[in-house]
Formats: C-alpha cells, structure tokens, sequence
C-alpha cells in the first residue's frame, strides 16, 4: 500500500507539472525506509509527516523482532513485541487509508477538468470539421466499425 501511495503522489506531481515531465525515481526495489525517503520529497497532505514516522516506527519495531530471533531470545518476549508491531501495523493501515484519500481527493479535480478539456477539444474537432465539409465518422460509428465498445 504504501508503494501505491508513492506512485500516487509521482502521478499527482506529474498532474500539476501538466506537460512537463519530472524524471521520478524508480522504487521497485525499495524497502519501507527508502520509500519513506521518497515520500518526504513528493506533495503534501495533511497525513503525510503522521504516515511516515508512523511508518518509522513500525519498522524499528520489525526490525528489532527480526534481530532479535538471530539471537537468543525467549518466546514471550517476541510475542510480546510481535504483538505491538501487530497493533502499529493496524494504525499504519488505518493512517495509509487516510493518506490515500487525501492523495486521491487531490487527484480528483484534474480527472473532472480532464473530462471537460475532452469535451471542449471533441466540439471544437467537431465544429471544424463540419465547417470545412470533412466527412467523419461518429465515435459511435467509429467504434462500431472497429468492434470496439464505449
């Protein structure tokens, strides 16, 4: 998820730079920490700085169980931190969600403004086309010639 969230954020970025293109980095391959990392250089929202310490946290926590089943450890103490890491892991969900909906309310007008953009260019298109007397198939006849669905 929070992978996702950082494309999400790439994409927002690209949204407001409209046709100019920011080259992002590739995260693949990154861990929680490097994705935190990249999280810090991409937009604001409101959730953001609570995600990514939360996200800090978390990951300290799977790190210290996973260093200390290297070692001798008893069964009750790793269950006992396995048991916060369960409960920080629960409020990293819940605080991803919250994320997301920020990123994507953010994301939302560009998607209506992209619609109404469409419109506009397709009557403009239209309008030329019947000024000049350039025969054009529909979007429906078009697609219906070409087997494809609206």
């Amino acid at each position: 998820m929070f992978f996702r969230l950082v494309k999400a954020s790439h994409f927002l970025i690209d949204l407001r730079m409209g046709t100019y293109r920011v080259q992002h980095p590739d995260i693949d391959k990154q861990n929680l920490h490097g994705l935190c990392k990249e999280l810090e250089k991409c937009v604001d929202f409101p959730s953001r700085n609570k995600l990514i310490q939360e996200a800090h946290r978390i990951n300290g926590i799977r790190n210290h169980i996973a260093h200390a089943l290297l070692s001798v450890s008893s069964t009750k103490n790793l269950r006992k931190q396995a048991k916060v890491y369960l409960t920080g892991f629960r409020k990293l969900q819940t605080t991803l969600e919250e994320s997301f909906d920020e990123v994507y309310f953010t994301i939302k007008p560009f998607r209506k403004w992209s619609d109404m953009f469409e419109e506009d260019l397709l009557q403009h298109l239209t309008f030329t086309l019947d000024e000049e007397s350039i025969k054009y198939d529909s979007r429906e006849i078009f697609a219906e010639k070409s087997h494809l669905t609206l």
